[in-house]
């Protein structure tokens, strides 16, 4: 049996992230249909493959701004700014 992380129950969340699926669900049949169901499995891979690309890339942005963040945060710290020793 795993731990719980202390305070907080991980799975109190699910809700907000199912409910946060539905949406995009609605959504991409609003814009395209049902017709996703009925793809062959390898279009639907083809699909994951593009995703899994996209979630990388947007992953490699959010680094970039963040280590920018880090960097601005150590010169005012060198600067003797809030949080400086």
């Amino acid at each position: 049996m795993t731990a719980k992380p202390a305070g907080r129950d991980p799975l109190a969340s699910w809700p907000a992230f199912a409910e946060a699926v539905r949406v995009r669900l609605e959504a991409g049949r609003e814009a395209y249909g049902d017709r996703s169901f009925a793809l062959p499995p390898s279009v639907l891979v083809g699909e994951l493959e593009a995703e899994a690309l996209d979630l990388a890339g947007w992953g490699f942005v959010l680094w970039c701004r963040l280590r920018a963040l880090h960097e601005a945060a150590e010169r005012l710290e060198r600067q003797g700014g809030e949080g400086g020793r």
